[in-house]
């Protein structure tokens, strides 16, 4: 499995695409829509799902171009109908609010596979009621759960510290060390140098 990463938005959000078996999907299309399907069409893939880890709007936002060009279904963590319900109600200078509403919430027992690979889905609740992780061996795209050196923020509503934390020690932190984490915002870190490191949860 290949995959690639676009920095898009006003907030510099992570758009990841995994290619596998001439199928893709996107985790979080942060913004320009045009520009994540230009780099779908590169692989020659057909692009089968985009998953929200969260549905803030600056994860979401190139959702609405590729589902009116694509075919594709939009997936997201059971528990984030209590995020779309809010994101009405938020502004974000240069991005237009308009949240694409996912065709099915999801959770840890779904089946989900490109090409033949599957992408396990860990619940990762706490940044948001709903959060939830992609997960294939030596690789972890999280969000807005855990970055390099922090975490992320609860003091929206439907966040929780204690649920973010239990997220972070349980179901990443019980990863391998060496997986790679690729968050939501700012760059790549690894699950033994956040345990080592990280001066919210190391420790």
């Amino acid at each position: 499995m290949n995959f690639t990463s676009l920095t898009l938005g006003p907030l510099a959000t992570n758009c990841y695409i995994l290619v596998n078996g001439g199928e893709a999907v996107v985790i979080d299309p942060a913004d320009e829509g045009r520009l994540i399907l230009e780099e779908v069409k590169k692989n020659s893939c057909r692009l089968k799902y985009i998953i929200y880890t969260h549905c803030h709007i600056d994860h979401t936002g190139g959702a609405p171009y590729l589902k009116k060009n694509t075919d594709v279904e939009i997936l997201t963590g059971r528990g984030e109908e209590k995020t779309i319900q809010q994101m009405p109600f938020v502004q974000i200078p240069g991005l237009s609010g308009e949240l694409e509403s996912p065709d099915k919430f999801i959770t840890e027992s779904e089946e989900i596979d490109i090409g033949g690979a599957p992408l396990k889905i860990l619940s990762t609740p706490g940044h948001s009621p709903g959060g939830i992780s992609v997960y294939i061996p030596g690789a972890l795209f999280c969000g807005d759960t855990v970055f390099m050196s922090s975490v992320g923020r609860t003091d929206f509503p439907g966040s929780s510290w204690e649920a973010l934390e239990k997220s972070i020690r349980e179901k990443i932190f019980t990863l391998p060390d060496d997986t790679k984490i690729y968050p939501g915002h700012g760059p790549e870190t690894s699950v033994g140098w956040e345990k080592e490191n990280n001066p919210f949860i190391a420790g």
